[in-house]
C-alpha cells in the first residue's frame, strides 16, 4: 500500500479547515488524520467530549480521518465534487453532533438535520448536477484516477492494485490487496510462493482496466487473454530492474511461446488466503465493483 503524498495531505487539511469555517465550526477543534481503512470507506469522524452534570457534551473535539487509498486513487481528482463531498459530509456530522448528540448517534445519515445541511452546503460547493449524491454516495469512475471527473470519484482499490508473475509456472495476473492481505503472496494458478510482484500506481491501474484495445468487443476470449498477458508482461518489463528483470526475461524465454504461457501446470495444492482480483476483461467482476453505489462516508 502506497504512502500519501504530502501535498495531497496539505490540500485536504486546508480544504477541511476552510469548509469548517464556512459551516460555522471551530476548525481549531478539528484534527485531521490519514490512515489505511477498509476499501469501501473514504472517511470517518469520531467526536470526543467531556459530559457535564446533565450529560451534555462539553469541550468537544473531532477527529476526521481520510482513507489514504481514497486520496491516492483521487490525487488527480481532488477538486471534484465527490472529494469535496467527503469533506463536507464529515463536517456535517460534526455539526449534527453539536446540535443533537442523541440523534447523531441513532440516525447519523437519515436525520433531517444531516440531510438538509448536506444538501445546503453541497449546493454551494457543487456544480448543480446531483450535488447531494456527490456528498453522500458519489458515483465511481475508474478514469477519475487519470483525469478529474467533476461528479465522480475513483474507486479506492486502484491504490491497492498489484501485478505479479510466477517464476515457476509463468502465470501473470493482477491482484487487489486489502487490510488483511497487503500484497500477493503466492501464485493463484500453481500455489508457488516464488513470484515477482509490483504495486501499481492508481493511474496505471486505471489504464489497465480501461485499456481500449483489450476492451474491443470483436475479440474472442483467447485473443483477449493473450492481449492481457502481453499488457501485464510489458508493464513489468518497463519497471523491473536488475535480477528481477533478468528473471522476468528468463520466464518469458522459457515459459512463453507466441505470447502464450506454455509451461505445464504443477500439481500443487492451493492454500492460504490468496484472493485474486481477476481481470475485468476476463470475468467482469471489477466492472461491477466500479458501478455499484455504497455508503462511502461514515
Amino acid at each position: 500500500m502506497a504512502k500519501l503524498n504530502k501535498s495531497v495531505a496539505t490540500h485536504m487539511r486546508n480544504k477541511t479547515s476552510g469548509w469548517a469555517k464556512k459551516m460555522g465550526l471551530n476548525d481549531k477543534r478539528i484534527k485531521i488524520f490519514f490512515e489505511e481503512m477498509p476499501t469501501d470507506v473514504d472517511a470517518k469522524t469520531i467526536p470526543y467530549y467531556y459530559p457535564d452534570r446533565n450529560g451534555k457534551p462539553t469541550n468537544v473535539t473531532f477527529d476526521i480521518t481520510y482513507n489514504i487509498a481514497f486520496l491516492n486513487a483521487n490525487k488527480n481528482n481532488l477538486k471534484s465534487d465527490g472529494v469535496i463531498g467527503a469533506v463536507i459530509h464529515e463536517l456535517v456530522h460534526c455539526m449534527h453532533f453539536l446540535k443533537n448528540m442523541k440523534e447523531y448517534n441513532t440516525r447519523p445519515h437519515t436525520a433531517s438535520f444531516f440531510k438538509e445541511n448536506l444538501k445546503k452546503y453541497m449546493k454551494i460547493a457543487g456544480d448543480g448536477i446531483h450535488d447531494y449524491d456527490d456528498g453522500y454516495r458519489p458515483d465511481l469512475r475508474i478514469d477519475a484516477a487519470i483525469t478529474m471527473r467533476r461528479n465522480a470519484v475513483a474507486p479506492n482499490w486502484l491504490d491497492r492494485y498489484w501485478v505479479y508473475v510466477c517464476k515457476d509456472c509463468g502465470f501473470v495476473n493482477s491482484f487487489i490487496s486489502d487490510l488483511r492481505q497487503t500484497e500477493p503472496t503466492k501464485c493463484e494458478k500453481c500455489g508457488s510462493v516464488n513470484i515477482i510482484k509490483k504495486l501499481v500506481s492508481p493511474e496505471q491501474a486505471a489504464k489497465f482496466e480501461i485499456n481500449p484495445t483489450v476492451q474491443n468487443k470483436n475479440l474472442n476470449k483467447n485473443e483477449r487473454d493473450k492481449l492481457i498477458v502481453g499488457v501485464l508482461l510489458n508493464y513489468l518489463k518497463r519497471i523491473l530492474k536488475g535480477k528481477e528483470l533478468a528473471d522476468l526475461k528468463n520466464i518469458i524465454a522459457t515459459k512463453y511461446k507466441n505470447g502464450r504461457c506454455v509451461a505445464k501446470r504443477k500439481s500443487v495444492m492451493l492454500s492460504g488466503g490468496l484472493i485474486s482480483a481477476k481481470s475485468t476483461f476476463r470475468k467482469g467482476k471489477r466492472k461491477r465493483i466500479d458501478t455499484i453505489k455504497v455508503n462511502r462516508f461514515l
